[in-house]
């Protein structure tokens, strides 16, 4: 007997964003990942950020926050919901998740919380081999990634997946850095400039590439990734495109929804 009875809910849990193009190539692909997965169920869609909340609601779009997702389910009489984050680690943002959803678990006969992308090492690795087989390497090319960072210790996803990429995949010309965290850009740079490389993708190791790959990544301003890449004397190359558009991504991400429930049940 399936595990997904049509009893159940699942909320995608999302961090946001203001840009309904990328939103619809990622979020949106998430969502009907799990939809396919999960065909006899319905998905709801949360938005963690109230910043990005408040700007969509300016705008005439509602999302509800995870609290007031739960809050709605629950007046409608749901009694078994599935919550499953989209977020890439378990840092500050999963934090505050576990806490919403914590708060919540007497409302409910079943509420159970799925992983962050990178719950784990199995599930860095993994990740960490999707992206070099979705992303090859021509001669003379390199590939930057930029992650999000944070000051969480979760951070340390970042230097582990950029180890991989280097001493397991053998991606010598493959790095990471992060706009908000460590290794930071200017750490990164440097090793670049051994590999003989040319030319170099920016692409954002984001669900979705949002303000920081237009802004932070290849905008005009001086300081963009862009332009301190193209200043090291590599020509930058740009990619708009959030890791939500992959496939396998999507898959990794079904993988722990299954697990979320199947643990449980």
């Amino acid at each position: 007997m399936s595990i997904w009875t049509n009893d159940t809910v699942i909320v995608a849990a999302s961090f946001g964003t203001v840009h309904d193009r990328t939103a619809s190539d990622n979020i949106t692909s998430v969502e009907e990942a799990f939809a396919d997965y999960a065909p006899c169920n319905r998905i709801v869609r949360a938005y963690t950020s109230p910043t990005i909340r408040r700007i969509l609601k300016q705008r005439g779009t509602i999302i509800e926050s995870v609290s007031d997702c739960l809050n709605t389910l629950s007046k409608e009489g749901v009694r078994k919901v599935v919550v499953q984050p989209t977020h890439l680690i378990p840092g500050e943002e999963y934090d505050k998740l576990c806490a919403e959803v914590f708060a919540y678990r007497t409302v409910f006969e079943e509420l159970y919380l799925g992983k962050p992308l990178m719950a784990d090492d199995e599930d860095i690795k993994e990740t960490a081999r999707i992206l070099c087989q979705e992303y090859p390497l021509q001669d003379q090319e390199g590939i930057l990634w930029m992650g999000h960072g944070s000051p969480h210790p979760a951070n340390r996803v970042y230097q582990k997946i950029s180890d991989i990429f280097r001493h397991e995949f053998k991606k010598e010309r493959m790095f990471l850095a992060t706009v908000e965290g460590t290794p930071t850009l200017s750490e990164v740079l440097p090793l670049m400039t051994e590999q003989g490389i040319q030319k170099v993708h920016l692409i954002p190791l984001m669900l979705v590439a949002g303000e920081h790959a237009v802004h932070d990544m290849a905008g005009e301003q001086e300081e963009s990734w862009k332009n301190q890449v193209k200043r090291t004397g590599f020509e930058p190359i740009c990619h708009f495109c959030g890791i939500g558009e992959l496939t396998s991504i999507r898959a990794l991400y079904c993988r722990h929804l299954d697990e979320a429930k199947r643990v449980n049940s």
